[in-house]
C-alpha cells in the first residue's frame, strides 16, 4: 500500500520539474523612463486619449498614459521590461527589451502620433534599475538646437523679428542654451518657463516679499495653465515640499495658474525663526 500511494506523487514531482525548466526567468529590475511632455508652445500636454508609446523594431510594445499629474516633475512613466538574459531560456515577453537594447518613443494624443525631437536618434535602454529623465518635446526642430521653430518664431516676432525676403525666419538667434534677451535665464528654461525668451522683464523667479510672525510673504509670474511647486530648505541640500496658499485659497502643495500675471503666497514659517530658504518650481 506504501508503494502505490508513494508513486504517483513522485512522478507529479518529476513532471513538474521538467515545465518548469522551459520556462523563461523573470525579466531584470524595470528601466524606467519618466518626464513631462510638453507641445511646440512650450505647453505641458494635457488631453484625453494621450499615451507614450514604446516601439521596438518600430512596432509599439507597450503603452503609457499622458496624465495631468503623475508627479510633480512628470507627466507620464514608462516601466520598461528588460530582460534577464539567462543561458538557455526563451524570451520573457514581446514586450521586453534586451540589455541596452534600441527602443523608440512616439506620442498620440487622440489616435494621431507625434515624434519627439529628442528621440530623432538612436535610443537605448540601460540592464534595469535605473530611473531616467527624458522630457519629450513635440514639434519641428529644423535647426537641431532643442527648441521648436514654431516656439523660437514666437519669441522672434514678439522680439521684433520678422522673417526675411526668402520668408524663412533666422531661427540661429535662438537655441536652447543661448539666452536671447540677456536676462540669466536660458532660451530652454525660459521654454519651460512659459516666459518670453526676448523680454528681460519678464522671468521665472520668486521673490520674498516681507515677513510676517507666521508667513514668509512670496511672490512669482504665473503663466496659464502652468503647475507651479514650491520647496524649502534650511542647508540647501535638503530640499522638501513647502505647501504655500494663494490668496484666499486654502494652503496647498501647488498652485495652476488660471491666467497669466503676478502670483501672490504665503508659506507657514518654521518654528522658532529658523533661517529658511525656499526655490519655485514649474511644469
Amino acid at each position: 500500500m506504501f508503494r502505490k500511494a508513494f508513486r504517483p506523487t513522485l512522478l507529479l514531482a518529476l513532471a513538474f520539474s521538467c515545465v518548469h525548466l522551459v520556462h523563461a526567468f523573470p525579466p531584470a529590475p524595470y528601466y524606467v523612463l519618466f518626464g513631462t511632455v510638453r507641445d511646440q508652445a512650450g505647453q505641458t500636454v494635457v488631453a484625453d486619449n494621450a499615451e507614450v508609446l514604446l516601439t521596438k523594431n518600430g512596432t509599439a510594445i507597450q503603452r503609457a498614459p499622458i496624465a495631468t499629474l503623475v508627479g510633480r516633475d512628470r507627466n507620464y512613466e514608462l516601466n520598461i521590461e528588460i530582460e534577464s538574459m539567462r543561458p538557455s531560456t526563451a524570451a520573457y515577453s514581446e514586450r521586453s527589451l534586451q540589455p541596452n537594447g534600441e527602443f523608440g518613443l512616439i506620442v498620440e494624443i487622440n489616435g494621431e502620433r507625434f515624434y519627439p525631437i529628442e528621440v530623432a536618434g538612436t535610443l537605448r535602454a540601460g540592464r534595469g534599475s535605473e530611473l531616467v529623465r527624458l522630457d519629450l518635446t513635440l514639434g519641428v526642430d529644423s535647426d537641431g538646437d532643442g527648441l521648436p521653430d514654431v516656439w523660437e518664431e514666437w519669441q522672434l516676432y514678439q522680439a521684433g523679428h520678422f522673417p526675411g525676403e526668402d520668408g524663412k525666419w533666422n531661427l540661429s538667434l535662438i537655441d536652447a542654451n543661448g539666452d536671447f534677451d540677456g536676462d540669466s535665464q536660458s532660451n530652454l528654461k525660459e521654454y519651460y518657463a512659459g516666459t518670453f525668451a526676448g523680454d528681460a522683464t519678464e522671468t521665472f523667479n520668486l521673490e520674498i516679499q516681507g515677513l510676517d510672525d507666521s508667513n514668509a510673504l512670496v511672490e512669482f509670474y504665473g503663466v496659464t495653465n502652468k503647475f507651479y511647486w514650491i520647496e524649502q530648505s534650511t542647508d540647501l541640500k535638503t530640499w522638501v515640499p513647502a505647501n504655500f496658499a494663494v490668496g484666499t485659497a486654502p494652503a496647498s502643495a501647488s498652485h495652476v495658474a488660471p491666467a497669466a500675471g503676478i502670483v501672490n503666497a504665503s508659506i507657514p514659517r518654521a518654528p522658532g525663526g529658523t533661517k529658511t530658504f525656499y526655490r519655485l518650481n514649474v511644469r
